[in-house]
């Protein structure tokens, strides 16, 4: 799975014309598949640049919908 797909997916906004998300279930994802260190990406396989940009796009879609702020503001 990866981290910045589904934050991507997560952006998606409820196509019925809710206020929610459309796939709150990848946000959930998100929050549960933090690493240790703080960050979201490949646990195998360390990258600076992966890193960030799984990091970055996860903060994203849990700061737009502002679900699990401790997860974003510990990063």
């Amino acid at each position: 799975m990866s981290a910045y797909d589904t934050a991507w997916v997560g952006l998606v906004e409820d196509v019925n014309g809710g206020s929610g998300p459309q796939f709150p279930s990848c946000l959930e994802w998100i929050a549960n598949n933090r690493l240790p260190d703080g960050s979201w990406g490949d646990a195998q396989f360390f990258s600076p640049r992966d890193r960030l940009l799984n990091t970055l796009a996860c903060v994203i879609a849990l700061t737009k919908w502002n679900l699990h702020p401790h997860l974003c503001h510990n990063v």
